[in-house]
């Protein structure tokens, strides 16, 4: 289980246990920063994604990505409900009902 904080134009995604053993001291796992120089002009983001390989494999990693591009970018309302809902509700959101979604890849890219 993973934790994600969006700050500014970087996102630092954590795991769950790192989150509860030292709280904002939280070392990521992933680094992604947005450098949106050319999004007026061109209509294009440039993404850099690190990982700590101490804590996340380079496959683990990429994985992840494309479940947050999935989440963010591609969802449908009712996929996006659970993200707004963890936000906006957190003391109603559940996390066991995330997780059989999950395991049913049903946070898959939706088809064009």
């Amino acid at each position: 289980m993973f934790l994600s904080e969006f700050r500014n134009s970087q996102c630092f995604v954590t795991s769950l246990l790192e989150y509860q053993t030292k709280g904002q001291d939280a070392r990521p796992a992933i680094t992604i920063t947005s450098y949106t120089h050319f999004a007026q002009e061109k209509d294009l983001v440039l993404v850099l994604a690190e990982f700590n390989k101490d804590m996340i494999t380079k496959a683990g990693a990429a994985s992840l990505l494309g479940q947050l591009e999935v989440l963010y970018n591609q969802s449908t309302e009712e996929q996006f409900a659970v993200v707004r809902q963890f936000n906006h509700d957190p003391q109603n959101f559940d996390i066991q009902t995330l997780i059989p979604k999950a395991k049913a890849e049903d946070f898959t890219a939706p088809a064009e």
